[in-house]
């Protein structure tokens, strides 16, 4: 009978070689005989205490022959070895045998106590390809240890590929270096056993010395390697022995890098969860020469199945990143005594691959798959992090600091802020014995291939990194970064250092910062560098931009730059309140909206509507009561707009008690319920408002089940914009989880209101900052095109209409992430790359290579804004300029510059830039700009409500349209959603699906090559080429016969007689 399982495997070979070499450490060698005798007699004693199938026995020995002999006889007494890695802290050890119900632990103290009694053990038991092999206990997410089992037939399969693949024999010298806890151990040991191969044990010393371990296989004449993929890393990198008789090389554990120089054998990268027994993929690693940075996993194993998936276990598209999902003989059982985890991590198998009822197992991975056929390993689901609402993998933040100069080796985690905000830390190993790059060199390059928030704001430089029992890099051992990289900073030495040390330390929450600190080093970014801008120019009255901060060098630097220009500096205007002692004048931007609805008392486009899908059981009186508490905290809720004179004003009345109309659809079928619910929507969201009476906003609930709920909420943007309605979203999740506790409002009162701006902006107006940026505008904007030429479906009115329709559809996630990669690589915000692209389709479809595009602006540049509620945001005009036939790069780099310019210049209301550029009017269109490209991408955190789940649907449709385009991006969650307005006056709705594809096909060509040409760029999508090559595919193409004008008229009235022909004014 052929041998079924290893341990026959190993008992055949002992047979056929007994004087061979087996297993050798510097204190012991043993043949084959004697490693099978030492390891026959302990099985006895192992039968004689009742073990067998199904039971589990730990190994508590060091690399030694011990622990070969040891782990051999637990398998021929048919049960399964658990190792403990003697180094490991004792109460892991007892925590693991405890869990793990052990029945015994062979250690020395056993071994010592059987040495010479007799082994009175029965018969070998007989086995299932389903019994357990062995079980291997990993760090789980919830900090407790979770064992893993694993059987028989995943062990064999593992076997048989090895030696397959890679051709192990007697004549190979493997080594056994993994720590006796890891999993690759197993990879070591029983492929090596069951061919006649030696294991060899080096010094303990050996294994963390790389240059030490090199002269070590050396001298073993080792031919099959194992090595942590860190360790090989460290290794490649040194000299190599002229006396290796390596032929090959496994590394594993983590992610392999690109090895520059050619290596005298051949490198395999390996792949495999301990949960599909130690491998899953392989791929071998050409060495030397150009290269990707980062060499694919490679593909499954024989027997193995590998899926990429998405979140519901469907299979993505190809060449996007999808979850790694496991199917095989190779799968674990799941985890020792956790029925639950095993449930969520091991999943029905939908392919059944390995017939009715098998499963998958969810690897938590992320990986694409190449036009190779090779897997590309992305990163892993959980090192996905959020820092100030960017989604970021740190696997591409590790991979950009692998490519910078000086770094040898170099992994990014997420530690504490000072104000216990999330930062990304860069741990790095210098590359070399130069010693490692200044922290400052590595911020700059990173920011030249990275998004700011994706450059770390520390670095923290290690002679090595730590690693796990498993050979990965191990995260929870990095130490803490100190308060600085290099040390205590030296104290200020000028007024002006002292002055802006002290609004760095308050905004960035740091105890000292001295004139050789960098603000990014300190832990500053984007957001933190407006609220820095805005103190500076409180305190000291001198005007900054986020710009200055990033570029320079240092504080002492910066404070060098206020210094110049103090010198004709105005103070800065505060912003205090205001008496409420009459009427109140509105802001620039609330005036025109009223203007607008002056013209038109029927417009709905300046209406807001959002809404919540609640899931749960719903406190309505709760929600009444915060509701309430938020009109009474916020007095634009509680203001009016009347006209006096010819002037609109702002009135304020006292707080209204809030009664949100409950409109309940439970008792309706189910298959009717949310038809009804979407008709409620849409007649709420078309209700008009009257400016001169409350309320302005209105909340609606509808109830659609005892537990789940729609709240609607539709504001006039006279007390609205995006910002305001996620700071109103903010306040509602804390007043709600405090009044489901039964207790008051813990918010502080606000020391501003809306109308105290509103007073302050017209009086900052008067300012000689104001004169300075209206001239900027002046000279940006005069003499540009004021109208864009796009083609419309039908000609414009004397009127502008402003009725509208919206299409909203999410990103493919493909392209979000090819999005994302061309912005990392270009240096640019999403933002930037999308209103580029925006432009760049406007002026292909308009034949105009100067485009004004409008764009909103929170317009909050002052810390003392933040609270504030109200209608704040602005448009500007971006003047994109797609001169001199650019490449991609080129207009990047033109709109990053023309975005930083025009946000330093956002101050000014809309309606004064268009009074200062005086364009050619038409009351048919919007002045300055048609079409607008904006994001709604205002500081959120996630929805949390105490027992509800919640979602959110934000820009519902009323009907209407601002302007001829209006698309808005909308990256939350990792997804990009877009919201297409458009005048349905000027465009039909096929046209506009048309258009959509058109950018879409657009972004992708600006995701790609950047040397390309913009207008040369492909516009049309993959069906509209499609649909082209079918009209020649055919053969020959002939013209249509002849026909005369009415012919052509009358054969189109015959088929689309309801058609619009023609239109006009009348």
């Amino acid at each position: 009978m052929l041998p079924r399982f290893v341990h026959q495997l190993f008992d055949t070979q002992a047979a056929r070689t007994p004087d061979a070499l087996a297993v050798a450490s510097p204190e012991e060698r043993l043949t084959y005989r004697e490693l099978h005798e030492r390891a026959a007699r302990l099985s006895r004693h192992l039968r004689g205490f009742g073990i067998g199938p199904e039971r589990t026995v730990g190994v508590c020995l060091e690399r030694s022959p011990d622990l070969v002999a040891a782990e051999l006889a637990v398998l021929q007494a048919g049960a399964a070895y658990l190792p403990l890695d003697p180094a490991h802290p004792e109460e892991r050890r007892r925590f693991i045998a405890a869990d793990a119900a052990l029945p015994l632990t062979i250690d020395r103290a056993f071994l010592a106590a059987i040495a010479s009694a007799p082994a009175a053990g029965g018969a070998a038991p007989s086995l299932a390809v389903e019994h357990l092999a062995y079980v291997i206990y990993t760090s789980g997410s919830t900090g407790r240890p979770k064992g893993t089992e694993l059987t028989h037939a995943g062990l064999r399969g593992l076997v048989d590929w090895h030696v397959q693949a890679y051709g192990l024999g007697p004549a190979d010298r493997t080594t056994l270096l993994a720590s006796p806890g890891f999993d690759a151990a197993v990879f070591e040991t029983w492929p090596a056993l069951a061919t006649g191969a030696s294991l060899h044990i080096p010094p303990a010393e050996v294994i963390a010395a790389p240059a030490d371990l090199l002269a070590w296989l050396a001298a073993e004449r080792i031919t099959v390697c194992f090595l942590p993929t860190p360790l090989a890393e460290a290794c490649f990198a040194l000299e190599l022995p002229p006396d290796l008789a390596l032929r090959v090389v496994h590394a594993a554990g983590d992610r392999l890098h690109r090895v520059a120089r050619r290596l005298p054998f051949r490198l395999f990268n390996l792949y495999g969860p301990t949960e599909c027994t130690v491998a899953t993929t392989a791929v071998e690693v050409e060495t030397g020469g150009p290269g990707e940075d980062l060499p694919p996993i490679g593909r499954p194993l024989a027997g193995v199945h590998v899926h990429l998936v998405d979140p519901g276990v469907e299979p993505v598209a190809a060449g996007e990143a999808g979850e790694i999902v496991v199917a095989g003989a190779c799968l674990a059982r799941g985890y020792l005594r956790r029925p639950d985890w095993t449930a969520e991590r091991f999943v029905p198998d939908p392919w059944a691959h390995e017939g009715p009822g098998t499963r998958l197992y969810r690897t938590g991975d992320l990986a694409r798959e190449l036009p190779s056929g090779d897997l590309d390993f992305v990163g892993r689901l959980d090192h996905q992090v959020k820092i100030r609402g960017f989604r970021i993998e740190l696997g591409e933040v590790e991979a950009a600091l692998w490519g910078c100069p000086g770094v040898g080796q170099a992994v990014a985690v997420t530690r504490p802020g000072a104000a216990g905000e999330p930062q990304l830390v860069a741990y790095v190993v210098a590359d070399g014995a130069a010693g490692p790059p200044a922290a400052e060199d590595l911020r700059r390059r990173l920011l030249k291939t990275l998004p700011e928030p994706m450059v770390p704001s520390r670095f923290v430089f290690l002679e090595t990194l730590p690693l796990s029992p498993q050979g990965k890099v191990d995260r929870r051992a990095l130490p803490a970064p100190g308060e600085r990289d290099g040390g205590e900073s030296e104290p200020p030495r000028t007024a002006a250092e002292a002055a802006l040390a002290a609004v760095w330390q308050e905004v960035l929450g740091i105890a000292q910062a001295g004139p050789g600190d960098s603000f990014l080093a300190l832990g500053g970014h984007s957001l933190l560098a407006a609220q820095t801008v805005a103190r500076v120019r409180d305190r000291l009255g001198v005007e900054l931009s986020p710009r200055d901060l990033f570029e320079a060098p240092d504080l002492a630097t910066l404070a060098a730059q206020l210094e110049e220009r103090r010198g004709g500096a105005a103070p800065a205007l505060p912003l205090v309140p205001v008496p409420r002692t009459g009427d109140l004048p509105l802001s620039f931007a609330q005036e025109r909206v009223w203007f607008l609805r002056e013209l038109d008392p029927q417009i709905r486009s300046y209406q807001a509507q959002a809404m919540i899908r609640f899931r749960g059981r719903l406190q309505v009186p709760v929600l009444r009561w915060s509701l309430g508490e938020i009109v009474r905290r916020h007095e634009i809720f509680r203001t009016t707009f009347p006209t006096v004179g010819d002037r609109p004003v702002q009135r304020f009345h006292p707080a209204w008690e809030v009664e949100p109309p409950v409109v309940d659809l439970s008792g309706l079928p189910a298959a009717a319920r949310e038809g009804a619910a979407a008709q409620a929507v849409a007649d709420e969201c078309r209700r008009l408002f009257d400016p001169a009476c409350l309320p302005l906003v209105r909340w609606t609930l509808l109830r659609l089940a005892p537990e789940e709920h729609v709240w609607l909420h539709v504001e006039h943007h006279l007390v609205h914009d995006g910002w305001s309605f996620n700071r109103l979203l903010e306040e509602l999740m804390v007043l709600y989880a405090a009044g489901c506790r039964g207790e008051a409002s813990p918010l502080a009162e606000l020391p501003l209101q809306f109308a105290d701006w509103a007073v302050w902006q017209r009086a900052w107006m008067r300012t000689p900052e104001a004169a300075a940026q209206i001239a900027w505008w002046k000279q940006t904007l005069s003499g540009r095109p004021a109208v864009l030429t796009l083609p419309t479906d039908h000609p414009r009115s004397r009127k502008q209409s402003f009725a509208g329709r919206v299409d909203r559809l999410e990103l493919p996630a493909s392209l979000g992430s090819a999005l994302h990669a061309a912005c990392r690589r270009e240096g640019v915000s999403l933002y930037t790359l999308m209103q580029a692209t925006f432009a760049a389709l406007l002026a292909r479809q308009a034949g105009q290579d100067q485009v004004n595009v409008g764009s909103a602006v929170a317009n909050r540049r002052g810390q003392e804004t933040e609270a504030i509620v109200g209608m704040i945001v602005d448009n500007v005009v971006l003047a994109n300029d797609l001169s001199g036939d650019p490449t991609v790069r080129e207009l990047l780099r033109r709109s990053w510059r023309l975005a930083l310019e025009t946000a330093a210049r956002q101050d000014i209301p809309f309606d004064l830039v268009v009074e200062a550029v005086q364009p050619p009017r038409d009351p048919g269109c919007n002045p300055l700009f048609q079409a607008s490209f904006s994001f709604h991408d205002s500081p959120l955190s996630g929805l949390t409500f105490p027992g509800l789940t919640a979602e959110l649907t934000e820009g519902l449709s009323n009907g209407s349209a601002k302007f001829d385009l209006n698309a808005i991006g909308i990256p939350r969650d990792g997804r990009i959603t877009l919201m297409w307005e458009s005048a349905t006056a000027l465009f039909e709705a096929a046209t506009m699906q048309r258009m959509i594809g058109h950018f879409l096909t657009l972004l992708a060509g600006f995701a790609g090559d950047p040397s390309r040409r913009v207008f040369e760029l492909p516009l049309l999508t993959a069906a509209e080429e499609a649909q082209i090559a079918g009209w020649s595919g055919g053969g020959e193409v002939r013209p249509p016969a002849a026909r005369s004008v009415q012919e052509l008229v009358l054969d189109r009235a015959r088929r689309t007689p309801d058609a619009l022909a023609v239109a006009g004014d009348g």
